[in-house]
């Protein structure tokens, strides 16, 4: 089934960049980990599912839908992580007292966006709940 297929396939490679994520330097700010390790185990849940979605041989539009809703939810997150992983990439370290004071005043100056940034990964957080809740039982 293509809707399933093409899902399945988004988020293997999204599963991968969280696994990046928490291997790199990135899974060792604090706070930062706790969200990728929840984000990553509600997506490995989440795939786990679309495998045995994979397996039907007629999905019913329920089904459907609820792909639908989870490949949109992938793309979401899949940008949203990219943006974060830009915005901490951008601000590489040196040493001296001269680059801690110019990344305190950047801290500063990008405080706006980092708490976007936070804003947004909870945002997904809730998104990723709400879309599991709506997930449809087979037998």
């Amino acid at each position: 089934m293509a809707v399933v297929g093409a899902a399945h396939g988004m988020l293997g490679p999204l599963l991968g960049k969280l696994a990046e994520l928490l291997a790199g330097q990135f899974g060792r700010l604090r706070g930062i980990r706790k969200d990728i390790l929840s984000l990553q185990a509600e997506l490995t849940s989440m795939h786990a599912a679309l495998q045995e979605y994979t397996m039907l041989e007629d999905p019913g539009v329920q089904v459907k839908a609820w792909i639908s809703l989870l490949r949109e939810l992938a793309y979401d997150t899949e940008d949203c992580i990219d943006k974060f992983i830009r915005h901490l990439s951008k601000h590489g370290r040196r040493g001296g007292f001269k680059e801690l004071f110019r990344r305190a005043v950047h801290s500063l100056k990008t405080l706006d966006s980092r708490c976007g940034i936070a804003d947004q990964i909870e945002e997904l957080k809730a998104r990723i709940k709400h879309v599991k809740e709506l997930k449809v039982v087979t037998s």
